[in-house]
């Protein structure tokens, strides 16, 4: 199966596409053969090296791969399994989508071992019962960034601020045929996560599945500066005009609902993205999950960072007000929160996590807990790393303390 999207864009910007002349794939195998030949013999040497208690490289494949991360070598589309491809298989293959995709069919035996089989970036399975799972490449030992794609997500915040978007799977508890623009993009945006650097081996980088974003390698010169583009923007953008058909108050599909989580959470991770995308991701997101607390913080934090005080405190109080229901567990979000405070880069986006890091703890504090929270909250407050010279900053974060304080808060009623 083909796919027959067609895209002005490579897939990686900074990569030639997978080639298909037998000459040119030839020299490929001979080059990956050598590489990994020459990764063996340092692994061996190494291996020795350790025996006798000489200096010695511990992660060796994570060496090769940032090596290779910086070498002109091909990378593949995407590549999808489809188990047993039915209806719904067909629907979402033919789809329009925004990412060069290679198909693939999957016996049903064979869909848990697939993708490390056969090189597959993601495999998809619909169940007569219209239930969708898609299972990603994750290797033993490996990982995962996210754990709160197609599940409610806990409002706490390691889910709330995810340091990566890479999932094990997604689970769709119902789809149908109207659902399968959504899960196209979905798998894409998944697909494209599942290729982070910390997830792939020097292995998948030889075979072509190489990482989405650029490596963080210092210049070695005066040289040309490509801007490269972030192919999950595309993605983005595209999910966001399929949400925005949605009606305020309709209850969400399972797909629906997992593309707005994806929204709110590439909005909180990707700092350095388009701001409107940032902002219309975040704001569709809160829309259309409007019952899920770790939605409304992301998007609390984003209209925060924009500048949107007043849109980001409201955020903050109904965020609060639904996860005061969840278990207390104050104490290991404090941890964050104040991690942040001290070792924290000063910006807009640090000092927004740090105001939605405030709501998160108090919001889940036992009452009693309330004034030792402050008076902590307050010192660190003024040695803070994270808020040097940021004094309106620092006003934003007492106006969040002011706001759970007021007498009309769930929290001062639970304390009285």
């Amino acid at each position: 199966m083909r796919d027959t999207t067609r895209n002005v864009e490579r897939l990686f910007g900074r990569h030639e596409p997978w080639p298909k002349s037998p000459l040119r794939r030839l020299s490929l195998t001979t080059s990956a053969a050598a590489v990994k030949l020459a990764a063996g013999v340092a692994d061996a040497i190494g291996s020795v090296a350790g025996l006798f208690g000489l200096p010695h490289e511990a992660d060796l494949d994570a060496s090769w791969s940032r090596w290779h991360d910086c070498q002109a070598w091909p990378a593949r589309p995407l590549r999808i399994g489809l188990v047993t491809p039915g209806p719904l298989a067909h629907a979402v293959s033919t789809a329009p989508g925004c990412t060069p995709v290679e198909w693939f069919r999957v016996p049903r035996g064979l869909s848990a071992m697939a993708p490390a089989a056969a090189n597959l970036d993601l495999v998809m399975e619909a169940s007569p019962d219209a239930m969708v799972r898609v299972r990603t490449h994750v290797h033993e030992g490996c990982v995962v960034g996210w754990n709160g794609l197609g599940e409610r997500d806990e409002a706490v915040y390691p889910s709330v601020f995810p340091s990566r978007m890479d999932v094990a799977e997604l689970v769709l508890n119902e789809a149908d045929m109207g659902d399968a623009r959504l899960i196209r993009l979905l798998m894409e945006g998944v697909g494209l996560q599942a290729r982070h650097p910390a997830r792939l081996r020097l292995g998948d980088r030889l075979a072509g599945r190489r990482p989405t974003c650029a490596p963080n390698e210092p210049a070695r010169g005066i040289e040309p500066y490509d801007p490269i583009p972030d192919p999950t923007l595309h993605v983005v953008k595209r999910l966001i005009d399929e949400l925005r058909s949605v009606r305020p108050g309709a209850r969400p599909t399972s797909a629906e609902r997992a593309a707005a989580r994806f929204l709110g959470a590439w909005a909180v991770t990707s700092e350095h993205a388009d701001r409107d995308a940032r902002h219309a991701a975040a704001e569709i997101a809160a829309r259309v999950v409007s019952d899920e607390a770790a939605t409304l913080y992301r998007a609390a934090a984003v209209s925060l960072e924009s500048l949107d005080d007043e849109g980001g405190l409201a955020l903050i109080e109904r965020a609060v007000a639904m996860s005061r229901t969840e278990h207390p567990d104050g104490d290991g979000q404090a941890s964050f929160l104040f991690a942040e405070l001290g070792t924290g880069t000063p910006s807009a986006a640090t000092t927004a996590r740090i105001a939605v890091g405030v709501a998160l703890v108090a919001s889940r504090l036992d009452p009693g807990s309330w004034a030792y929270f402050r008076e902590d909250l307050a010192d660190d407050l003024v040695h803070a790393t994270a808020l040097v010279g940021r004094d309106q900053d620092h006003r934003l974060i007492l106006e969040v303390l002011r706001r759970l304080e007021r007498p009309e808060s769930s929290l001062i009623r639970e304390a009285a």
